[in-house]
């Protein structure tokens, strides 16, 4: 098992407050205070490009160059039943498909073809700017724990030994999920009513 007292590599100091924090690193033994401070430097240096963001190349492509136009669906009935129907279900993931397929076969006649799920669920996220981003859990395993098989806190496994030993797939075990709030202030700033309500300090005083 790998632990985090082995040295990280730690990377070029970009300020001298930075260069203290390395020093820092590089003398600290305490496996709990080396950890933390590997953290910090690895906060310091993130990156929308780090192989551990766990958001998607579209959402990354709209953080970088945010949409300066209102999302509309009014002119799409399909779509707008599609949204609605996925928002509709309880366990969309697995029962949209099946739904979207009755509709479709009951509608025949008028030729009605839903989106995909996968299509859905993109525009759902660029509508809302909610979309999940996934983590390897019990301990979040980034920065400095990114490449760890064991948790360092209680040495559990970090992925499914049974499926690991049967199929040699790393499933983990544990996931945590989190939904960042860039993308939603986005998805509110493309129309005109969030846009002001995001202002509404602004102008009340």
């Amino acid at each position: 098992m790998r632990s985090v007292r082995e040295h990280i590599p730690v990377p070029e100091p970009l300020d001298a407050d930075e260069e203290v924090l390395n020093n820092l690193y590089v003398n600290v033994k305490r496996r709990d205070l080396r950890a933390s401070l590997a953290f910090i430097l690895a906060l310091q240096n993130a990156s929308l490009d780090d192989s551990g963001t766990g958001l998607s190349p579209d959402a990354i492509e709209r953080l970088r160059n945010p949409p300066d136009h209102p999302f509309s669906i009014d002119d799409d009935p399909e779509l707008k039943l599609a949204i609605r129907l996925y928002l509709a279900l309880n366990n969309a993931d697995d029962d949209y498909m099946k739904a979207a397929l009755a509709i479709t076969e009951y509608e025949y006649d008028n030729a009605i073809a839903l989106h995909s799920l996968r299509q859905i669920k993109s525009l759902v996220s660029q509508i809302t700017g909610v979309e999940e981003v996934k983590h390897h859990m019990c301990v979040g395993f980034t920065g400095p724990f990114e490449s760890l098989d064991h948790c360092p806190e209680c040495s559990e496994p970090r992925y499914n030994r049974e499926e690991l030993e049967a199929t040699g797939a790393k499933v983990p075990r544990r996931q945590f999920s989190t939904i960042p709030v860039g993308q939603q202030l986005q998805a509110i700033h493309r129309s005109l009513e969030g846009a002001l309500a995001l202002q509404y300090q602004n102008i009340q005083t």
